[in-house]
């Protein structure tokens, strides 16, 4: 772990290499925090996303509030020149009105998103102009190449090849050069080499006898990755409308590609359909993407059985044969398909039956062999394992409330967007009284984004809280817009699961955080006893007034440590609310109520003894479960 001036050395270079115009001040205080301050641009969000992660902050699990000692902050302080100031005020007087500069409250909330706006506005310029000077020095290069001339000599009585040129060739041509076998001569100014047929053919050719041929080539190339070039994500999704279709809208169908090999090719088809139906004119998903993705599922054996197990005549079929059933049936089910499209929908989360797939084809005994190996590929109990009634139901409720709201939201923003370009330039300009309609559309907008990250994150803090298990919710989050489900969310959450259940991947977390904290300290197991040493530390403050407590950073272990004993012996991941009484009591008592032996009377584990020095003694009912914890929770294998 660094100290406070190495981690302030660290924080000077990053906002160094990340904002090389802007001088910052980093200074170290005695408190154990770190002060960044600076003038101007950047903007103090930009700042704070770099240094924040050098924070180290330790919070307790139970109360969540911020433990005392080893704790490193790291402040930012910006400031403002008059001159840089007055420009701000000045766009906020233009696009906000006069009487926002004299309410405070609406004054500081404009003039932060006007300077965000300005700053980005900023990089956007500096990003054009480094771009303009790429493509200009791009050019000259080129330019220069282009009026480079090569030509070559045949040296007979040394049977070589010498190549001059008129002015200094490209780095590209000199490795050409000395990949064919060439090298420079200082003193004759040349490039030379033994004569062979192979490098009398590369001499003719920088000599521009073969020109017309490699020009011919470069067009042809260049025609070639033009034509790529134009072609949009709405083309290629056009071109596999059917098949993208299916992959999106139907959701059970998606959810079992999900579970197998194929998810990449899966979400890039689902991301390429969000993309062209939202027009999304900055999408990750290019044209190649959807073909690449496209050929890969159509190559797939396990594809096209499981597309012949959800597909129907009705829907989503490319065949001939597909579009005469359609035809036949149209008129006849017409309400039908209106009732089960609406259902596929506006459904939350469907309830996996017990056999989710059509098995019939495994009947046929000529193809058993090969759906065996298929079988390896599909985990068709985990979700109907993994998710309870009653989680689903929760989650259903969730998911509806989210919708509801959305609705609300969205067409709230529909109607403001609509003002705005009917009167919002009008308004911002003759009545001051209506210049806030723009930042409410922004402000709607940013609580639309906040209403999908709170959803994702509910989801995520149900799990978290029920299980005790770790998600990584950021990830998720960045991962979809508005239009996620909780079915895309918990098919997240399953996948950073890696295969066990939600249970086994607590335990698992239970068992890594205790073999963590024990990673660095002597532990001895002799008979039916575990010590560990140094686990815990005392309160070097309470010390001085003769109290004797163990630290608020040995408590977190505390907690560890109790979890862990309670999951060997009795396989449960939450502590009981004896035990938690028991590690409450070990925080806020001291002397002999804390340094003793703590009789804990449970089947595996007889007591636990704390001492002065740090060091722990957990009593276990035989040297069996000794050696069995120490082994499964400390990753001990030989034990006494």
């Amino acid at each position: 772990m660094m100290n406070t001036k190495e981690t302030a050395k660290k924080i000077r270079q990053e906002l160094k290499e990340k904002f090389p115009f802007t001088k910052f001040s980093v200074r170290c205080e005695r408190s154990g925090s770190i002060n960044v301050s600076w003038t101007d641009f950047p903007t103090e969000r930009a700042v704070e996303d770099v240094v924040s992660k050098y924070e180290q902050v330790q919070r307790c699990e139970v109360t969540g509030e911020i433990l005392s000692g080893g704790n490193l902050f790291v402040f930012t302080c910006q400031t403002w020149t008059e001159e840089m100031k007055k420009k701000i005020e000045t766009e906020v007087r233009n696009n906000y009105g006069e009487s926002y500069l004299n309410d405070r409250a609406c004054y500081y909330r404009a003039f932060n998103e006007t300077a965000e706006k300005m700053y980005q506005e900023y990089l956007e310029t500096l990003e054009n102009q480094k771009e303009a000077s790429k493509q200009t020095k791009k050019t000259q290069q080129e330019q220069q190449q282009a009026d480079v001339k090569a030509t070559y000599t045949l040296n007979e009585e040394l049977n070589g090849i010498e190549i001059t040129f008129n002015t200094v060739p490209s780095e590209e041509v000199r490795n050409e050069l000395k990949t064919n076998g060439f090298r420079w001569s200082k003193y004759k100014k040349v490039w030379y080499a033994k004569q062979t047929a192979e490098r009398l053919e590369f001499a003719k050719m920088l000599a521009g006898e073969a020109k017309e041929q490699t020009e011919e080539v470069t067009e042809l190339a260049e025609a070639t990755q033009e034509c790529e070039h134009h072609e949009t994500l709405a083309d290629a999704y056009n071109v596999h409308k059917s098949l993208i279709d299916l992959i999106a809208t139907n959701r059970q169908f998606n959810d079992t590609l999900r579970m197998t090999d194929l998810k990449p090719y899966v979400v890039i088809l689902q991301n390429a359909y969000y993309d062209v139906k939202e027009n999304n004119k900055y999408s990750f998903v290019q044209s190649i993407d959807v073909y690449n993705a496209v050929n890969a599922l159509q190559n797939s054996e396990l594809f096209n059985i499981l597309k012949s197990e959800y597909i129907t005549g009705s829907e989503h079929d490319n065949t001939q044969q597909a579009e005469e059933r359609k035809e036949a049936q149209e008129s006849i089910n017409i309400d039908n398909n209106q009732q089960e499209n609406e259902q596929e929908v506006f459904s939350i989360i469907p309830k996996v039956q017990e056999n989710a797939l059509n098995l019939q084809f495994f009947s046929n005994p000529t193809s058993s062999g090969d759906v065996l190996n298929l079988f390896d590929n599909i985990d068709l109990t985990q979700e109907k394992t993994l998710i309870s009634d009653e989680d689903r139901e929760h989650i259903n409720k969730l998911e509806e409330s989210y919708r509801a709201t959305l609705s609300v939201f969205e067409n709230h923003l529909q109607q403001l967007q609509e003002l705005h370009g009917q009167y919002g330039d009008y308004f911002d300009v003759t009545e001051e009284t209506f210049s806030f309609l723009r930042g409410d559309v922004h402000e709607i907008e940013k609580r639309i984004e906040c209403l999908k990250s709170d959803f994702i994150s509910k989801i995520c803090r149900y799990f978290t809280k029920k299980y005790n298990i770790t998600i990584d919710y950021e990830s998720i989050r960045n991962k979809y817009n508005t239009l996620v489900t909780s079915q895309e969310i918990i098919s997240e959450i399953i996948e950073q699961l890696d295969g066990f259940s939600f249970i086994e991947k607590a335990q698992q977390e239970i068992k890594s955080q205790l073999q963590k904290e024990t990673s660095y300290i002597k532990t001895k197991v002799k008979n039916n006893k575990i010590s560990l040493n140094n686990f815990f530390y005392i309160d070097s403050f309470e010390i001085q007034f003769g109290k004797y407590k163990i630290s608020y950073n040995s408590y977190d272990r505390a907690i560890i440590l109790f979890k862990a004993l309670y999951l060997f012996d009795s396989g449960a991941i939450n502590l009981s609310e004896e035990l938690k009484e028991r590690v409450k009591s070990l925080r806020y008592s001291e002397n002999n109520n804390v340094f003793t032996t703590h009789e804990l009377n449970m089947k595996k584990i007889k007591s636990i003894k704390l001492y002065k020095n740090g060091r722990v003694d957990i009593e276990f009912t035989s040297s069996h479960y000794a050696r069995e914890f120490a082994k499964d929770f400390l990753n001990i294998v030989k034990a006494a």
